[in-house]
């Protein structure tokens, strides 16, 4: 009986020795536990966005609780502007007694020539008489005559190296002789008044240097250039419709369509020395196939 109370008592004992063994164990378990969750919590805490100055975009996130925030990376470099051109002076001598023409040059080289009131004649430069922006010629690039203004002087802009500009209203009726005479940089001219004499004594340098004038067919732009492009030194003069007014020819192919690839149709004016030319797509045409010489994948039998 003493033997049986004995090994019931070891037994007991190494039973409860074994419960105090995993309850160590589940203590040291959840403490794990615990400090991996305090370790991520830190590690989240810590996080901060690092936005690299030089090679940030103009636009960011920042993660701020659970809220996505747009962030601005301003540009060091500011915009360049364009600048407007300033006025650098003005005068209202421009035009023949009576007429009220002013002028104003800007610092970009534009001459702005209007009329104050109604329509108004410019000054001839002949003789003790010059241009009243003569000693700005070499600043001259660009010249505008606004609506109303109704004739360009005598030698108005004759010599202007830089001049490379130059519009012209449908009020202006006449261009004195040389007006336009040995402006180099000038590549073409439009007048949009069909009748707009153009006054030449055929002694060069011409009223118009040798260049691209734009017209109507038929018009005095059109019989300056066919009376003078054959003039030495003016072979380079050259007539050009303005518009639409071009008289088209028959076409020329110039690349055939094919079954898949376009061709092209060119066309020239038949107006007189008018140099305008256009071209036009051929659409592709299913039926223009390039056939081979064959082969036979079957032959044939009795």
């Amino acid at each position: 009986m003493k033997k049986r109370v004995l090994a019931l008592m070891l037994v007991g004992a190494f039973a409860m020795q074994s419960v105090a063994a995993l309850g160590a164990e589940l203590d040291i378990s959840e403490e794990i536990i615990e400090a991996d969750i305090v370790i991520a919590d830190d590690s989240a805490e810590d996080e901060t966005l690092t936005v690299d100055e030089n090679t940030a975009s103009a636009e960011d996130e920042e993660v701020v609780g659970n809220e996505v925030q747009s962030i601005t990376v301003e540009d060091d470099a500011d915009e360049e502007e364009t600048e407007e051109p300033t006025l650098v002076t003005k005068g209202t001598n421009a035009g023949k007694s009576g007429s009220m023409l002013k002028w104003e040059l800007y610092s970009d080289g534009t001459l702005i020539i209007t009329c104050t009131y109604g329509k108004g004649e410019m000054k001839n430069c002949t003789g003790t008489i010059s241009a009243p922006w003569l000693k700005y010629k070499d600043d001259i690039k660009t010249v505008i005559l606004n609506e109303g203004v109704t004739t360009v002087g005598t030698t108005a802009f004759y010599g202007y190296s830089n001049l490379a500009s130059v519009e012209l209203p449908e009020s202006l009726v006449s261009i004195g002789e040389r007006a336009f005479g040995n402006c180099k940089a000038l590549s073409s001219i439009t007048i949009p008044n069909a009748e707009c004499e153009i006054i030449c004594k055929g002694v060069k340098p011409l009223t118009i240097p040798p260049i691209v004038v734009y017209g109507y067919p038929e018009s005095t732009a059109h019989d300056y250039v066919d009376t003078y492009c054959t003039v030495d030194g003016y072979e380079e003069l050259k007539f050009c419709c303005i518009n639409d007014e071009h008289t088209w020819d028959e076409g020329e192919v110039i690349k055939e369509a094919t079954c898949t690839e376009s061709g092209v149709m060119k066309y020239k004016c038949t107006v007189s020395h008018c140099i305008g030319e256009k071209t036009e797509e051929i659409t592709t045409d299913p039926d223009k196939h390039a056939w081979d010489d064959g082969e036979v994948t079957k032959e044939a039998t009795c």
